[in-house]
């Protein structure tokens, strides 16, 4: 716990993501998109892209997320209602790969 603690002092809890713990996402088919997870109480949307980068999006609402998974194509319904929206969107880096905790 102390290590965390170090961890989060020096890099700050944006770090962590906006729960500070990896959010549980299902896979999906698309050609740039691993996994999505979505958080209805905190209107976060989770997305993990093949390159391995891990995105929250906050505001989703929970029609957007229903039609997101809907979508014939994952990735052009994101990139064209979710990151050319209005959502700010919050890198989130795996803290247990890097061997931090």
């Amino acid at each position: 716990m102390l290590r965390l603690r170090l961890f989060v002092f020096y890099y700050g809890l944006d770090y962590l993501g906006y729960y500070g713990y990896d959010m549980e996402r299902q896979p999906v088919e698309g050609s740039n998109i691993e996994s999505v997870g979505y958080d209805p109480d905190g209107q976060i949307l989770e997305v993990e892209f093949k390159s391995g980068g891990v995105y929250q999006y906050s505001g989703v609402e929970s029609e957007m997320f229903r039609s997101l998974m809907d979508a014939k194509s994952i990735g052009s319904f994101l990139r064209t209602n979710i990151v050319q929206g209005d959502y700010e969107a919050t890198k989130v880096n795996k803290v247990e790969e890097e061997g931090i905790i």
